[in-house]
């Protein structure tokens, strides 16, 4: 099964609203900043870069064949875009680190010409994170600074977060007329850091209005080195293994890999496609985002249920609960709810109306007892149990079929599986709970149906999503 990005589907500019600050291009490579920059420094003179990398990326240049992570620099110097470059490899290096760093750097561009392997050498300037601070108010404008989050992988100091918000503040201090930043998941150690320190940029990015160019990848991507190829097949053997956790994957796959966390950050901005191919998968994403229920009455909605789930064990009379009337239902109505009991981590009960509400307060009423006492999966609550007891509400637009398993947003949509005629219902608000990528989530959902987290993957195999929104809180409010 063929699977799509949903709304990353290629490279497109996310705006955020008012500002004049200068564009970041983000990608997973560092080589897919070369022809962004190349295009928009062609009609100019050579500028200074500023690169926060491990790696030097200054071997031969591509020419006529597609720029590589470890060439993509060295081709903007060949072709005299770029008068000098400081080269940051880490926090604090030692003078044997230096020098690893010169040997290193004269070994990758020894293939050159002799004119272009003397040029590449004496531009570039090997510098560690004090010695840049010492000398940034020397740096000639205009420049453009170049981070790559593999430099927190290897020799970052004592504290990589605080060395990433240093280099980020830097980049602001510095105001560069463009930024790139690379997620280089191929040499991220820890795929939860990596996507961390991503979403750290991010939302710095976001909070600063700069304008946010992001390249999603081939969907076919070949690995640069062995390196590469071995990470590939790590990721693949993990994911195969156990359906949470943090992974990485390829190209586009990558962002289907993104947990919840990372299209949170996505959501909040505002999306202008300079591609108009990129259109269509633009509304998706708007279109999302605008089909969320309101949420002016999800408080008074909790607060609701509170106060039920508080009355079924007042009311009870001689050991029995006394039941509510069922909901009225109308199919012609696409409105729906949910309620789940939460106890710790653990569930303790969840009950659904995915549609054809007509009376919310009934059908609120219904769903909480029978969350509480009836859910066969779990145990009936107690009412010595309610001070530990958390309730969710989850308010569901109208359920619309999915054409792709993958077309919709962590955090936003849930889904309705159809599978052999058995319909089964996983909220929006576990992927926020769990920070959960679109392949875990319906890894989730799959192992909730059958059983099997790959059920989701069989033909004939239906998708309905509906975007919800969700708000938690503590059955005994002295527990807040």
């Amino acid at each position: 099964m063929k699977l799509i990005m949903g709304v990353f589907i290629s490279t497109f500019l996310l705006v955020c609203c008012g500002q004049n600050q200068s564009p970041v291009f983000i990608s997973d490579r560092h080589g897919d900043s070369y022809t962004y920059l190349k295009e928009n420094l062609s009609h100019r003179n050579p500028i200074t870069v500023i690169q926060l990398d491990y790696h030097h990326d200054m071997g031969p240049g591509p020419g006529k064949e597609t720029p590589t992570s470890y060439n993509w620099l060295g081709g903007l110097v060949e072709q005299d875009y770029v008068k000098e470059i400081y080269w940051v490899s880490g926090r604090n290096l030692q003078k044997p680190n230096f020098n690893a760093r010169k040997a290193w750097l004269l070994r990758k561009i020894s293939p050159d010409p002799l004119g272009i392997s003397q040029t590449k050498e004496n531009k570039v300037h090997i510098v560690d994170w004090p010695q840049l601070m010492e000398i940034k108010s020397s740096i000639k404008k205009p420049i453009v600074i170049t981070l790559d989050l593999d430099i927190l992988t290897i020799d970052p100091g004592d504290d990589p977060d605080k060395f990433l918000s240093e280099m980020l503040d830097f980049i602001e201090e510095m105001d560069p007329e463009y930024t790139t930043l690379s997620l280089s998941a191929a040499y991220q150690r820890n795929p939860q850091k990596g996507w961390y320190w991503f979403n750290q940029s991010l939302h710095h990015f976001r909070q600063q209005k700069h304008p946010i160019i992001l390249d999603g990848g081939d969907e076919q991507r070949t690995a640069e080195s062995q390196e590469e190829l071995t990470s590939w097949y790590q990721w693949n053997q993990r994911s195969l293994n156990t359906d949470y956790g943090y992974y990485f994957a390829p190209g586009l796959e990558l962002w289907n890999e993104a947990p919840q966390s990372t299209w949170e950050e996505f959501a909040h901005l505002d999306i202008t496609s300079y591609d108009p191919s990129l259109n269509q998968t633009i509304k998706l994403l708007y279109r999302e985002l605008s089909l969320k229920p309101s949420d002016t009455k999800l408080h008074k909605w909790i607060r609701k249920s509170q106060s039920y789930i508080k009355e079924i064990y007042t009311e009870q009379k001689d050991g029995y609960y006394q039941k509510p009337p069922p909901p009225a239902f109308d199919k012609t109505n696409g409105q729906g709810l949910a309620v789940r009991f939460i106890k710790g981590r653990e569930d303790r009960g969840c009950i659904s109306y995915y549609q054809g509400i007509t009376d919310i307060e009934g059908a609120l009423r219904s769903a909480t007892y029978e969350a509480a006492l009836t859910d066969p999966r779990y145990a009936p609550i107690t009412k010595s149990e309610l001070p530990d007891i958390d309730i969710e509400i989850s308010l569901f637009s109208n359920f619309n079929k999915m054409d792709n398993p993958m077309d919709f947003i962590p955090g936003v949509d849930t889904l309705l599986m159809d599978f052999q005629g058995n319909r089964t219902l996983l909220q929006a608000s576990l992927a926020v709970e769990r920070d959960l990528s679109r392949r875990q989530f319906l890894q989730t959902l799959s192992r909730k149906a059958t059983g099997d987290p790959h059920t989701w993957k069989h033909e004939g195999v239906i998708f309905s999503k509906a975007s919800t929104v969700y708000g938690r809180r503590p059955v005994d409010d002295s527990r807040r």
